[in-house]
């Protein structure tokens, strides 16, 4: 989500609540909320402002979010990961059937689903998996999903990366955990090209 649009999403909530937003409010929940998609977090808002007396907390808000497609649910992560395996992918390529690539999982599901993506390994972890590996993949996807809101520092790097353009770069070590996923696929590993 870009500036400008969460300005115009936090207008909606402080003019509905006659609630003053300070810089130092507007930081905090800019840091909270600048890797959410604007569509969710403007729907989050809407809710909100439908169904809460006072203005909304951080924790408020990301629950509107959680139901709206921000930092979801074990069902939903569920539901992204049957998307990009067993639904149709943006990419198709004759030789290895379709694959998802690093800007279109960001897009289409946001943060949340991207790191987990990342966390698995990534377009070729997705894209060249086995029956075998796939309940692996999974597990690890799922993990990282729940991880996701426990680390900060995996969601302000996701958000840099889409201000900058640069999604298709690795994250710096230790922001996207080393899983059995990738272990198994790294050079070496047991089931290494």
């Amino acid at each position: 989500m870009t500036l400008n649009e969460f300005k115009g999403a936090m207008a909606m909530l402080g003019a509905s609540f006659n609630r003053e937003l300070t810089r130092p409010l507007m930081t905090i929940y800019w840091t909270e909320f600048q890797a959410e998609r604007p569509d969710d977090f403007r729907d989050a808002v809407t809710e909100l402002i439908r169904t809460v007396k006072f203005f909304p907390t951080v924790a408020e808000l990301r629950t509107a979010l959680g139901s709206n497609g921000g930092a979801g649910s074990l069902a939903e992560a569920g539901s992204v990961f049957e998307a990009l395996t067993n639904g149709p992918a943006p990419h198709y390529d004759p030789r290895r059937g379709d694959w998802w690539g690093h800007p279109d999982v960001m897009e289409r599901f946001g943060a949340q689903a991207y790191s987990s993506f990342l966390a698995v390994g990534g377009t070729a972890t997705l894209r060249d998996r086995t029956e075998r590996n796939l309940d692996y993949i999974r597990r690890d996807f799922m993990a990282a999903w729940e991880e996701y809101n426990r680390q900060p520092g995996v969601r302000r790097a996701i958000t840099d990366r889409v201000a900058r353009g640069s999604l298709g770069v690795p994250l710096q070590p230790g922001l996207a955990p080393i899983t059995d996923t990738v272990r198994r696929l790294m050079p070496g590993g047991p089931e290494s090209p």
